[in-house]
């Protein structure tokens, strides 16, 4: 039962982000991220960091290069947090071989 609470709390999230993203709220969008959030990455060019009203409006602004790396920042995050759960269910499961 617990884990359905769980799924209706990220499910409510996700419904949240989607209708801001959607209905292009851009003031919706800056309440839901905290504003202390800061972007490091690297491109082409070299490193940046960039602060959570910089790239809500380069989301506004259509700026297409800071997007593409937006979604590459978050993307391999997310493949990196994923991989490192994986590898560590060998530690955790004994039954887990790899």
């Amino acid at each position: 039962m617990r884990g359905d609470k769980n799924c209706q709390v990220i499910e409510g999230l996700e419904r949240e982000w989607r209708d801001a993203l959607c209905s292009k709220d851009m003031d919706r969008l800056r309440a839901l991220v905290h504003p202390e959030f800061v972007l490091i990455g690297t491109r082409s060019t070299g490193p940046f960091m960039m602060q959570r009203d910089e790239w809500l409006d380069a989301i506004q602004r259509r700026d297409y290069p800071v997007v593409q790396g937006l979604i590459l920042v978050f993307s391999s995050v997310y493949v990196v947090i994923n991989l490192l759960v994986d590898l560590s269910y060998v530690l955790f499961d004994p039954r887990v071989r790899y």
